[in-house]
């Protein structure tokens, strides 16, 4: 299955009870690191790379001058320009291999759980490279990835890279790592893994993954 087909089909379906708790606590945690790592304010222009049906774009909006939410999903797209309520907010169909901005166009670059999907190494690192094209100089750059200490390919759409390889691709294109930070989980997400493995006999393969937030400036 193409990686824009699995895109299309999963911003068609609806989170189950569940995974819709999981995300909440999840991005209630995202949010207050990147609270603490951003300094946000009315005078920043944000690009929200692979943005999905808005969720972060949303977060940023009421806090910044203007955001741009670029993906590739025409789904993800029309549920996002549906849910968008800020004037200040737009959203474009593009790719991060190519995105369709000028040069030194945003104070902060923000992508979440995009560049894992970017199996293709060649194109992660045109990825890699766009990120920091349109990023003005000085801006910042945030990535929110899941990562593992050796490079992991866990199927046909997502590589969890460590924090060494994304650190050396970003500064290898002019970027400086500034920090990173681990993302808690809640709770219920590891019961219902350890129920899985009752039930079914499923055993978590990578138990060295972590989702991490890496913060760079250019």
């Amino acid at each position: 299955m193409a990686a824009d087909k699995i895109w299309e089909e999963f911003a068609e379906k609806r989170a189950s009870p569940l995974r819709s708790y999981i995300s909440k606590k999840f991005n209630s945690n995202t949010e207050r690191v990147l609270s603490d790592g951003l300094k946000l304010n009315k005078k920043l222009v944000v690009l929200d790379a692979g943005c999905g049906s808005g969720r972060w774009s949303f977060f940023f909006a009421p806090r910044v001058k203007k955001v741009f939410g670029i993906d590739s999903s025409k789904t993800a797209i029309q549920n996002a320009r549906s849910a968008n309520k800020f004037s200040n907010t737009q959203f474009k169909i593009g790719t991060l291999t190519k995105l369709p901005f000028k040069n030194n166009t945003f104070d902060l670059t923000y992508t979440c759980i995009t560049l894992q999907h970017i199996v293709n190494e060649n194109d992660f690192q045109k990825a890699v490279s766009e990120l920091i094209r349109v990023t003005k100089k000085p801006g910042r750059i945030a990535i929110f990835e899941t990562i593992r200490q050796t490079k992991q390919t866990r199927s046909n759409y997502i590589v969890c890279r460590s924090v060494k390889e994304y650190k050396r691709a970003f500064e290898n294109f002019g970027a400086r790592f500034l920090c990173g930070r681990g993302i808690r989980f809640p709770y219920l997400y590891f019961a219902y893994l350890t129920l899985l493995k009752k039930i079914y006999g499923f055993s978590p393969k990578y138990r060295d993954v972590r989702d991490t937030i890496a913060f760079f400036k250019k």
